[in-house]
């Protein structure tokens, strides 16, 4: 686990409010122009953007690649996903993800050419941020380490325990995998500390209890039947 990674991830996941007023006033106390895009909004061509580009909080820098300034687009996609704290964050980033070296670096406060900065968030992040255990999920820093120690990967390619979350949260609103062996290895590996079993397994991110199991365990006394009635529910959830 990288803690100075990890602990820059929380400070802007679970102080994201914060993070976004601050930016609001850098880009415009620097003369450009920021828009809060609607996350219903249609962006395939602003995601290839986004992944192009880091906005660094410090210094109220845009750090990107690929292009020479001369080439760049003068508008740039921000998303909870591509802000990070300091510079220092993308080398460190650099030591999990093959990202280029060869970046270049615009400070806002000093540039000329007056840019457009777009925020962009969609409506399944919104839900997962407003919930502090699912919000941890935006700590991922995209290094497929944990797919390379999943033992399911191994007979299942496109099994990918991170990917796999979101896409399961995206499409039923709750996490139901049953593929997951509680190895536990991809958390072990993983460099910002996501427990990733606490959504492929956790019960909470399952089927919930009927309202006849529930009143069985509330106003049955028997410990004995009370244990086995708990056991067979909780062995009921993990289906």
């Amino acid at each position: 686990m990288n803690s100075i990674l990890l602990t820059s991830k929380k400070k802007i996941i679970n102080n994201l409010d914060e993070i976004l007023l601050d930016l609001d006033k850098n880009v415009r106390n620097s003369g450009h122009h920021l828009q809060w895009l609607n996350h219903n909004v249609p962006n395939n061509s602003l995601k290839i953007k986004e992944k192009r580009i880091f906005y660094i909080i410090e210094g109220n820098l845009i750090l990107y690649f690929n292009d020479t300034f001369e080439n760049f687009e003068k508008s740039i996609v921000i998303t909870p996903k591509n802000i990070l704290t300091s510079i220092n964050d993308y080398y460190e980033l650099c030591l999990f993800n093959d990202y280029p070296t060869n970046f270049q670096i615009v400070n806002l406060n000093t540039i000329k050419t007056k840019l457009t900065l777009f925020f962009s968030i969609e409506a399944k992040d919104l839900k997962i941020l407003k919930d502090t255990k699912l919000r941890k999920l935006f700590y991922c820093i995209d290094c497929s380490l944990c797919k390379s120690v999943c033992p399911i990967n191994n007979i299942i390619p496109d099994f990918y325990p991170i990917q796999d979350i979101n896409r399961q949260f995206e499409e039923k609103g709750s996490v139901t995998e049953k593929l997951c062996t509680n190895c536990k290895a991809c958390e072990q590996i993983c460099p910002v500390n996501i427990k990733m079993s606490e959504f492929l397994l956790n019960q909470n991110f399952k089927k919930e209890k009927s309202i006849t199991e529930r009143i069985l365990l509330l106003v049955n006394k028997n410990k004995k039947y009370h244990i086995k009635t708990n056991k067979y529910i909780n062995n009921r959830l993990k289906l």
